[in-house]
């Protein structure tokens, strides 16, 4: 038996490497960067909010307040903000420019699973703010904000779609809802190998490789979403009970631009079930109704126990 060791220099060009989706929105980052001043731009805070409109108390009603660019990290405050309500069943009232697919996503499934509605609005809080570093909130609050919707310049952009799509009722009335084309990077670059190998009877059998070289790496973006990604954004939304006319919607936007829907548009896709407000989830009369509404929440001050 003749066994002889080769050493090989071998080129291996690495294919494109999807890096993932991103929104390209340079509209909705311009008025992410515009309305820092409110937090809206910022990375999504939570907080629990129970209306301070006059005369609702002691039963008023309370929604979730989210706001803010979606990141990574989004679904698990979501989940945690969830458990701080427990069995309180609290519509969502949410504004942000969009962010990260995944993480919207998974957000839109995690309301659906809690059978949550979703309203486009945001909250003019009043007194403390959640994204306040000096004020505290009165500890007879137990970490539940005071404040009142507002849809005025209220915005749904990017990827918020998918997390309004989770809610059992989806209102945008007064909100501007935006699509945009998604963009990809891709990255490529060649790899060196030195490769060793042993000839057992006159076959090459490999015995170890190590990389020796790297050629620097070249990358691109493209508007064109390959057939997984695709996919994935229609099986979401069809899951959702959104129609497959939305991705058509998706292709109306302009490179790095929003594409505005109509209420018609909206309507016609099922990613809105009514031309109404996000208002209408929380209004003080919800409470006045019988039965109540399951974000009615009744408080019952000590001077009114005694």
């Amino acid at each position: 038996m003749r066994i002889a060791t080769l050493v090989l220099r071998v080129l291996i060009a690495a294919g494109p490497i999807l890096l993932g989706l991103m929104a390209g929105v340079a509209e909705a980052a311009a008025m992410a960067k515009q309305s820092q001043l409110t937090g809206f731009g910022a990375p999504m805070r939570f907080a629990i909010v129970r209306s301070n409109v006059e005369g609702c108390e002691p039963n008023c009603p309370q929604w979730i307040s989210a706001e803010g660019a979606i990141t990574q990290e989004t679904p698990a405050l979501l989940r945690k903000i969830l458990k701080q309500a427990g069995k309180d069943r609290l519509p969502v009232l949410i504004n942000s420019v969009g962010g990260d697919v995944d993480a919207s996503l998974a957000m839109g499934d995690i309301i659906r699973a809690n059978r949550l509605d979703v309203g486009v609005g945001w909250t003019f809080f009043d007194g403390c703010m959640p994204t306040s570093l000096v004020c505290k909130l009165p500890e007879q609050q137990r970490g539940v904000y005071r404040g009142v919707p507002v849809t005025w310049r209220a915005y749904c952009f990017s990827t918020c779609p998918f997390i309004l799509a989770g809610g059992q009722k989806r209102l945008a009335g007064g909100a501007m809802v935006g699509v945009t084309q998604f963009s990809t990077t891709v990255t490529s670059q060649r790899v060196f190998y030195e490769e060793r190998y042993r000839v057992v009877n006159g076959r090459k059998q490999l015995i170890g490789r190590k990389i020796v070289k790297r050629d620097p790496v070249k990358s691109y973006t493209t508007t064109n979403l390959d057939k997984s990604s695709q996919r994935k954004l229609t099986a979401h939304m069809s899951k959702m009970g959104v129609q497959n006319g939305f991705m058509a919607l998706l292709a109306k936007a302009q490179p790095l631009s929003v594409y505005f829907l109509t209420g018609k548009e909206a309507m016609a896709v099922k990613l809105v079930t009514d031309l109404a407000s996000a208002r209408t989830l929380v209004d003080n009369q919800l409470c006045q109704a019988t039965p109540t509404a399951a974000n009615c929440i009744v408080i019952v001050s000590k001077v009114m126990e005694q």
